[in-house]
């Protein structure tokens, strides 16, 4: 199954979720504002950043949503999973993506 998780991909919690999931034969790519965990000098090839205006938050992720549906177009996932509602859930929403799946802390 092709996973995308939309989430800060510098947090232990995001890599402990992707690495339970690719360990078990899924392809899952993180799509993040944030940079991601180290894995080795190039960091990990599964994150893609998102290009992160020099703004607040609540404006940095609508704003990042075109470059995201054009990243979900590529990789053409079978779910989006999307760590936490009130960033990357509303990334999501605003993908169009169907159906939603979005992880509420």
């Amino acid at each position: 199954m092709r996973l995308a998780t939309l989430a800060n991909a510098a947090v232990v919690h995001t890599r402990r979720w992707v690495e339970h999931f690719r360990a078990r034969g899924h392809d899952v790519r993180v799509f993040s504002l944030e940079p991601p965990w180290a894995t080795g000098s190039s960091g990990d090839p599964g994150v893609v950043r998102l290009p992160a205006a020099p703004l607040p938050g609540a404006l940095r992720y609508p704003l990042a949503v075109p470059r995201l549906k054009r990243e979900l177009g590529r990789f053409a996932p079978d779910v989006v999973d999307a760590h936490f509602v009130p960033n990357y859930g509303l990334m999501g929403a605003l993908s169009g993506f169907r159906p939603p799946l979005a992880r509420v802390r």
